[in-house]
């Protein structure tokens, strides 16, 4: 398949995104016009993907879900543009391959919702997100407690202040349980 431009992944994310938010399967027609899509996607239509936002403004809840999604990769493009180094796994040329493969697929299916639901883990992103941050904190930890080390007792404090602050990081990043937060909705 065609390599996909930043726009159109976007525009590919934040439609599927939104099918696996989507509480109810699709009309009839919707559907067959997705299908449809599907079928154009893997003959390498370029023009496949730029119907998708068309296709959500049929659906008023799909739409809705829809806009929220693209301007929540939008913000996390922009966050990403400023880090400048960042980068992450799902940015590399096979995965967009892939997501635009695995788009055809479920498009095809005669319940996308329900395959959208069943293919996609959404929570996969936030995960390897959070890892990275647990990452961060501990380099972040030690950095503090070499410094403060340094400060107090030179050299060795500097060792011994890192290697202290994180192995504090690593405990509260990866051994010590998460809290559950209560459900806003019970």
């Amino acid at each position: 398949m065609n390599t996909l431009k930043p726009s159109e992944e976007k525009t590919l994310q934040a439609f599927l995104v939104a099918l696996t938010q989507l509480d109810r399967p699709l009309s009839p027609g919707l559907q067959q016009t997705l299908h449809q899509l599907g079928n154009d996607l893997a003959a390498q239509h370029s023009d496949a993907i730029a119907q998708l936002p068309a296709i959500a403004s049929q659906d008023p809840a799909l739409n809705s879900l829809y806009e929220t999604a693209r301007l929540d990769l939008q913000k996390r493009y922009q966050s990403q543009e400023r880090a400048k180094g960042a980068a992450l796994p799902l940015d590399s040329p096979g995965f967009k391959l892939n997501l635009e493969n695995l788009a055809s697929q479920i498009f095809r299916e005669t319940d996308s919702v329900g395959a959208a639901q069943t293919f996609l883990n959404v929570q996969t992103l936030p995960t390897k997100t959070f890892q990275w941050e647990k990452v961060d904190r501990i380099l972040i930890m030690a950095a503090g407690g070499a410094f403060i080390g340094g400060l107090i007792a030179q050299i060795p404090g500097a060792i011994i202040g890192s290697l202290v602050a994180a192995l504090y990081g690593f405990y509260i990043g990866f051994a010590k349980p998460r809290q559950q937060t209560p459900d806003r909705n019970a």
